[in-house]
C-alpha cells in the first residue's frame, strides 16, 4: 500500500490500514498516521471510535510519551470554539492515558480547566468543549474537584453564562450557578403561567429544568407557549427555548406543528435546526405531503422521507442526497442525515 492509499484509508477509519501496520511496515506510515491522530477527518461529532481506531494505529510504534506529546501540544492550541476538532482531541488523550496510566496529566489538565474558565462569556461550542474535557476527568477518575472549580468560577464570574447541563444530565450530577439558583421550585414553575416563562426567560436556569418541564407541561400551558412563538414582541432567546420544550416533550400535535411550521420563514438558524428536529422526528405521510407545498430545504425533506420511506422515493432521495455539500460546519445538517440514514437502513433491507 502506498502512502496515499494509506491516508485515504486511515481518514476513514478502515481496517486495511490496521493490517497493513500488522506487515511490520510501520516507519513507512508513522508522518500520515500523526496527521490522522492530530485532526479529526471523519466528519462525525462525539464519536470515540474513531479515537479509538487512530489510537490502535498509535500503538504499533510502542512509544506513546512522544504522541501524548504532540496530543497535548496540539490541544493547548485549539481553540475550545472549535468543538469538532476539540473533543476529537480529547478522545484521543483519553485513549492514550488509559492504557499509560504511569503518565501524570492531571496537572496539566488542572490548569489548563482553570485557564479556560477565567471569563465570563461562553459560546455553545465552548460549553460542550468545557464539558469534554470534564469528562475526561471523571472518567480517567482523576484527582481533581470539578465541583470546587466551577465554583471557584461562578465566585468570580458572578454574570457567568456557563451551561454546563450536557455534563450534569450524563454524570447525574448538580453544578449549580449560585447566581441563577432560583427559590422557585419545580413543581412551582408549573403552576403558574407567568413562572413557567419567567423561568424560560432565564437561559442558565432554564437549561436545568428543562427535563422536568418537557416531561410534565400540561395541553394548556404548552399551547400558550406556541401563541408566543408567533409574537413579534417576544425575545428570540424564549422562542428559541419554547422550541425546546416542544422537542423534548411529547406534545406533538397536528395544531402544535401547524403552528411550527407557519414561523420556519421568521425563525432564526438556530431555531431552524430545533424546528427541523421536531419535524423529522413525526411520521406521517400527510405531513410529508403538506411540508412538499411549502419550500423547504432540502437537508430537511431528506430526513423527512428517510423517516417515512418507501422505496418508490429512492431517485429522490438518492439524487438529494448525492447534491449535498458535506463540511466540517455541518452546513446541510449532514451529521443528522448520516445519523437518519443509518436508522433507516438498520431498520429494513433498502437499496
Amino acid at each position: 500500500m502506498n502512502l496515499d492509499e494509506f491516508l485515504w484509508h486511515a481518514k476513514r477509519g478502515h481496517g486495511e490500514c490496521i493490517l497493513e501496520m500488522k506487515k511490520g511496515n510501520i516507519s513507512n506510515f508513522k508522518d500520515i498516521i500523526k496527521k490522522v491522530f492530530l485532526n479529526n477527518y471523519a466528519f462525525l461529532i462525539n464519536d470515540e471510535y474513531r479515537s479509538a481506531y487512530v489510537c490502535e494505529l498509535v500503538g504499533f510504534y510502542n512509544d506513546d510519551k512522544y504522541f501524548l506529546d504532540i496530543l497535548w501540544k496540539k490541544i493547548i492550541r485549539t481553540k475550545l470554539i472549535n468543538y469538532y476538532t476539540f473533543d476529537y482531541l480529547i478522545n484521543n488523550l483519553y485513549f492514550i492515558l488509559l492504557r499509560n496510566v504511569d503518565c501524570n496529566y492531571e496537572n496539566k489538565i488542572k490548569h489548563f480547566l482553570l485557564k479556560n474558565l477565567n471569563k465570563e462569556c461562553f459560546t455553545s461550542n465552548e460549553n460542550y468543549s468545557i464539558c469534554s474535557l470534564m469528562s475526561l476527568i471523571v472518567d480517567l477518575n482523576m484527582n481533581i474537584s470539578i465541583k470546587e472549580i466551577v465554583d471557584r468560577h461562578y465566585d468570580l464570574f458572578n454574570n457567568s453564562n456557563l451551561d454546563l447541563s450536557y455534563f450534569e444530565y450524563c454524570y447525574h450530577v448538580s453544578l449549580k450557578n449560585k447566581k441563577n439558583n432560583s427559590n422557585l421550585k419545580n413543581e412551582e414553575i408549573l403552576k403558574s403561567f407567568n413562572a413557567l416563562v419567567e423561568c424560560v426567560s432565564d437561559d442558565n436556569y432554564f437549561n436545568k429544568q428543562l427535563p422536568y418541564i418537557a416531561n410534565n407541561i400540561s395541553d394548556k400551558f404548552c399551547e400558550l407557549l406556541l401563541d408566543l412563538l408567533d409574537d413579534g414582541n417576544v425575545h428570540s432567546s424564549i422562542k428559541t427555548n419554547i422550541l425546546k420544550i416542544i422537542l423534548y416533550s411529547k406534545k406533538k400535535t397536528n395544531i402544535t406543528l401547524d403552528k411550527i411550521i407557519g414561523i420556519i420563514d421568521k425563525s432564526t438558524k438556530d431555531q431552524k435546526t430545533i424546528i427541523y428536529d421536531i419535524l423529522s422526528t413525526m411520521k406521517s405521510k400527510k405531513l410529508l405531503s403538506k411540508l412538499y407545498k411549502i419550500k423547504l430545504e432540502d437537508s430537511l425533506l431528506i430526513r423527512l422521507i428517510l423517516n417515512n420511506y418507501s422505496e418508490d422515493k429512492y431517485e429522490e432521495v438518492h439524487n438529494k442526497i448525492a447534491k449535498l455539500k458535506i463540511d466540517y460546519a455541518n452546513s446541510n445538517n449532514w451529521f443528522e442525515i448520516e445519523s437518519d440514514l443509518i436508522k433507516c437502513t438498520n431498520k429494513k433491507k433498502y437499496r
